[in-house]
């Protein structure tokens, strides 16, 4: 928002699950194109760490676990993400203009794709580069970050 005569306005979210309600960094609030609020899942985010865990040591990360490797790995099969070796391939709908030799690139929209979490179906928004590792950005819905923490 645009500060007018010194004042600026802002909206703070605030989630609670392990106990303790924690404030939520802007930078980890994603919109799509509807508008709709994604939680970025962050793995080394100190926040996101002690919100899921509810505490965290130093240098603590989220990467490595096997369920958020899994989710990701869900999430890209439908998605259409390739591997992290083939990052440099297109993305389907993609292709080279032959007569400049440079890729024309058609506007893509946001994809959300839809997991099925412990029966809860999780609305997850796919990564707006071909990243195979981006972190999962989850609907700001209580119902899917629960299935998802």
């Amino acid at each position: 928002m645009e500060a007018e005569a010194g004042v600026e306005i802002s909206h703070v979210v605030s989630l609670k699950y392990t106990g303790k309600k924690h404030s939520i960094p802007e930078a980890l609030i994603v919109q799509d194109a509807l508008g709709n609020e994604y939680l970025k899942l962050a793995a080394t985010n100190q926040v996101i760490l002690r919100l899921i865990c509810g505490t965290c040591k130093k240098n603590s990360s989220l990467a490595g676990g096997q369920k958020l490797g899994e989710l990701k790995q869900q999430r890209n099969q439908k998605a259409g993400i390739a591997n992290a070796e083939q990052e440099d391939e297109e993305w389907p709908g993609e292709h080279a203009d032959s007569s400049s030799g440079a890729p024309n690139r058609q506007k893509r929209s946001q994809k959300v794709v839809t997991l099925d979490i412990g029966g809860t179906d999780v609305c997850i928004l796919r990564p707006a580069k071909r990243l195979a590792a981006a972190d999962l950005m989850v609907k700001m819905d209580s119902a899917m970050l629960f299935a998802v923490f």
